[in-house]
């Protein structure tokens, strides 16, 4: 992975870290929400705004994946700092 390329998706190791654990992760915490850092889980929750809440305590929006643990998530969902009023 270049620098371009992380500067284009800043997530993308963390995402490529789930897709590489995927099945570990599915098969200890199926239907929960796992928060990816540095390419870590920092945390897992019952819900995806309990893993925004909680993660923003510590780092910014946009510096870490929240994805759900779950077949078919191959999926990437990114969460900025632009809110849309």
């Amino acid at each position: 992975m270049n620098e371009l390329s992380l500067m284009a998706n800043p997530l993308e190791k963390e995402f490529r870290y789930y897709l590489a654990h995927r099945d570990e992760i599915i098969r200890e915490h199926q239907g929960e929400f796992v928060v990816i850092k540095d390419e870590k889980i920092i945390g897992v929750y019952p819900s995806e705004i309990e893993a925004i809440k909680a993660t923003t305590k510590k780092y910014p929006l946009g510096t870490f994946l929240v994805q759900k643990a779950e077949v078919g998530s191959e999926t990437q969902v990114f969460h900025s700092r632009v809110a849309v009023a």
